[in-house]
Formats: C-alpha cells, sequence, structure tokens
C-alpha cells in the first residue's frame, strides 16, 4: 500500500509485500540528499517510522500473530530539526525550497 498525506510519503508494507528492508534501501538510494556541510557524515535526513515484530520472518524468525497495523511505515521527512547537544546548536533543515517553514519555525523556536 502506498498513498501521499498531507503531502508527505507514507508508505506501509507487510511480511507479505517482500523483503522491506531491501525496498527501504532502494528508497534510501533514490531520495538521497545532501546535508549541510556542518552535518555531512552525522545525518541527512530521510524516512522516520518502526519496523514491527512481524519482521522478524525475514531474519528467520517466526511470526507468531498478525499485528493489526502495517509490519513496517515510514514517512519521508523532507523537514527537521536537529539539535546538536555537544556543540549546542540548532538547525532547522528542509530538503527542498520550503522556506516559510524555515521562517515560522525560526520565529517560534525564538519565542
Amino acid at each position: 500500500m502506498l498513498g501521499t498525506t498531507a503531502g508527505a510519503d507514507v508508505i506501509a508494507r507487510d511480511v507479505a509485500d517482500g523483503d522491506v528492508f531491501a525496498e527501504l534501501d532502494a528508497l534510501l538510494a533514490e531520495r538521497a540528499a545532501e546535508p549541510p556541510a556542518e552535518l555531512a557524515g552525522l545525518f541527512c535526513g530521510g524516512y522516520i517510522g518502526y519496523f514491527g515484530y512481524e519482521l522478524k520472518a525475514l531474519t528467520g524468525g517466526a511470526v507468531a500473530h498478525q499485528a493489526p497495523t502495517p509490519d513496517a511505515l515510514w514517512i519521508w521527512a523532507n523537514r527537521f530539526v536537529v539539535i546538536d547537544h555537544d556543540q549546542n546548536l540548532t538547525y532547522l533543515i528542509t530538503l527542498g525550497n520550503n522556506k516559510e517553514w524555515l521562517d515560522r519555525t525560526e520565529k517560534t523556536a525564538s519565542n
């Protein structure tokens, strides 16, 4: 099942759909983004979501029950906040041209 909600990509998969780990790897390769220089090698955004316990069937385990929720679900994060506690810095990042979100978030964070 693949859907779009509020402009964000939402992908839900079940064990029966195949190797969801390989699928996520391919999706990440397609959408690879260049992070800001300060975050290179540390964080570049991507998909957020979860892997359910049922996915153990793809790693040699047995599926014990059928969950009412998808076995895996990912949402493409095209804007996010990165907090570097070591350097005491906060980054507002958008993948694409979303100046309105950057301005609104910076204003909210400053209050």
